[in-house]
């Protein structure tokens, strides 16, 4: 059973004999209005495994408590102020050190502390479900900036399920992954979070491939029309080429037509080789004089 006297003995044995309470501190992160959480377990740990962590949460006994109770309650509030105020960040440090009790300046920073981090949840888990990726950046930042949010209510002590967060990734992708949303959806197997980036890697891969061939293709289509239109416009429209086999015959000359009837937009067309279309302005007759000295009415 721990008494005040076995415990004000046990604490003497360990302030004379142990190094120095505190070698171990250093390896405590400096709380600097980060990650309080992380820091308070920490504390409380190293305070909790050397006995002392009572103080924290027991006032000052009476007056009328025993001698040794009153030395041992000084000893271990004296190792707990130390403590906590040597892994304060010195902003914080210069608030907190004209308090004398540790207990007071563990509740104030308990009080502060806990609120803000509240806050800062909501904050977290809002900018998790309002952020969607988008076809105007690339997949493997956006697929880091998921791992990061991830992080972010990791360090708020939000940890997602691995299947759920997976779920997620799969339904903020763009819209332009529908059908691929749909087939992974459709799929019995449930993907980890790093199986499930390597299967998106290299869909979009895929998906950025066959948008340069498209790129490609459309810029020959482009080239082709281009080249046909320069042709067109480089040949001579007095100039006939008989071809006997043709259904229409066209004139691209409206003063080479003895007679001429008006047809409206896009009423008539004619289909190109290249199957574009061209718009009929008008009919009539043409007279043709052949090299034989005959005239052909077409």
């Amino acid at each position: 059973m721990l008494t005040p006297h076995s415990l004000h003995q046990q604490l003497l044995q360990w302030h004379y004999h142990s190094p120095s309470p505190f070698q171990m501190y250093p390896k405590i992160e400096i709380f600097a209005n980060e990650n309080f959480k992380r820091w308070q377990e920490r504390v409380h740990s190293l305070l909790d495994i050397h006995g002392v962590a009572y103080v924290l949460t027991e006032s000052q006994p009476s007056a009328t408590a025993d001698a040794k109770t009153q030395e041992s309650w000084q000893y271990a509030n004296k190792v707990c102020r130390h403590t906590i105020l040597q892994t304060l960040s010195n902003e914080l440090f210069d608030v907190y050190c004209s308090s004398k009790e540790g207990k007071a300046i563990w509740e104030a920073l308990v009080t502060k502390f806990t609120a803000e981090d509240a806050t800062k949840q909501i904050f977290v888990v809002g900018k998790y479900n309002q952020w969607q990726m988008t076809d105007d950046k690339e997949m493997k930042i956006q697929i880091t900036e998921y791992q990061m949010l991830l992080e972010d209510l990791k360090n708020e002590d939000i940890n997602l399920p691995e299947k759920f967060a997976a779920g997620m990734m799969i339904e903020k992708l763009p819209e332009s992954w529908a059908d691929y949303k749909n087939n992974l959806k459709h799929k019995e197997k449930n993907y980890t979070i790093d199986e499930l980036v390597k299967h998106i890697l290299i869909e979009d891969s895929n998906k950025r491939e066959l948008r340069a061939t498209k790129a490609k293709e459309m810029a020959f289509k482009t080239n082709l029309v281009q080249s046909n239109n320069k042709r067109l416009n480089k040949a001579n429209v007095k100039e006939w080429v008989v071809d006997s086999g043709a259904t229409r015959h066209i004139c691209a000359n409206r003063e080479a037509f003895s007679s001429y009837t008006p047809i409206g937009d896009n009423e008539e067309v004619v289909y190109l080789g290249d199957s574009r279309t061209a718009n009929v302005l008008g009919k009539g007759k043409v007279f043709l004089k052949l090299t034989s000295g005959k005239t052909l009415a077409q």
